[in-house]
């Protein structure tokens, strides 16, 4: 009986391992593959807790609230779960700030997400957070150029 508990625990715990590991965009492994120890890089950590917009749309039709009560709620829900899931992953970095190997670092309530700028080092370390969903490099968006000019005919 006791070696089956262990099995079955042994099965849930490792499952669980696997079912929340982060995931590190293609991108950002290059990155820190070819960056020296030394290196800051800029990252953006998705965090798993979420608020769930679509729900909150579905129940602002359901009850027919107005527009501008939908916003204010809206945004009291992203405020507050950024708050209160960030604490923990926020004293990590200031801790990591403290000590050099954090450059900088700015907490988003919008998509509760912390962009950070540290050293590979912690941001393998942020890598096996279980409150942490998505990693991605921080990189600078362009629009695409246009390939050809089209005229206007008139």
């Amino acid at each position: 009986m006791k070696k089956i508990f262990i099995l079955l625990f042994s099965i849930l715990f490792y499952s669980s391992l696997l079912f929340s590991q982060v995931e590190v965009s293609s991108r950002l492994q290059q990155a820190i593959s070819e960056a020296n120890p030394d290196d800051y890089i800029r990252v953006l950590v998705l965090l798993r807790d979420q608020v769930d917009v679509v729900a909150m749309d579905e129940q602002f039709y359901r009850e027919s609230i107005p527009i501008p009560q939908r916003v204010t709620q809206l945004i009291n829900q992203l405020q507050t779960k950024a708050s209160e899931t960030q604490v923990n992953l926020l004293s990590y970095i200031e801790e990591k700030t403290q000590s050099g190997k954090v450059f900088q670092y700015e907490s988003f309530w919008i998509a509760n997400l912390v962009m950070v700028e540290a050293k590979v080092e912690v941001i393998n370390e942020i890598m096996f957070r279980l409150d942490v969903s998505q990693i991605d490099l921080d990189a600078i968006l362009e629009l695409d150029k246009p390939i050809e000019v089209i005229e206007k005919c008139t």
